[in-house]
């Protein structure tokens, strides 16, 4: 089993592949990134992964139309709202177990970063998240 991305077409594509069978990995790595894994039950939690995907755009819709709302012209919302979440993802490509907690606790205590975490997570963004994920597994 594979589960590519449109992004392969451009070689930057992600895909999860069970059984981990080098010949299988080796076609996805050509592609961007193969991650194999053992079991048919982590590669269905991983795949939950690509379910999010809309969530994201639906992030960046928000903060572009937020722009737009308070005088910034649409082209340069479009263009910065997609260009900055690019950037802000990139430290996150090659993410090892703690790269992610890591990146959270980075943020300038005090500061706005680490303002709008602690407002997400009192709006139960995050929890809801995982709700999300629990329903698209089960």
């Amino acid at each position: 089993l594979a589960c590519p991305l449109p992004a392969i077409a451009e070689n930057a594509g992600t895909t999860i592949v069970t059984p981990p069978e080098p010949r299988t990995v080796a076609v996805f790595e050509k592609l961007g990134t193969a991650v194999p894994v053992a079991t048919e039950d982590q590669f269905k939690r991983l795949q939950a992964m690509t379910c999010i995907m809309g969530d994201l755009y639906a992030r960046q819709k928000t903060a572009q139309d937020w722009l737009v709302t308070n005088g910034v012209d649409a082209t340069a919302a479009s263009a910065y709202v997609g260009g900055v979440f690019h950037t802000m993802t990139h430290d996150a490509r090659n993410a090892k177990p703690s790269t992610l907690s890591d990146l959270v606790a980075e943020q300038t205590p005090g500061g706005m970063n680490e303002m709008v975490i602690a407002e997400q997570r009192e709006d139960g963004a995050y929890t809801s998240l995982e709700h999300s994920l629990d329903s698209i597994y089960s």
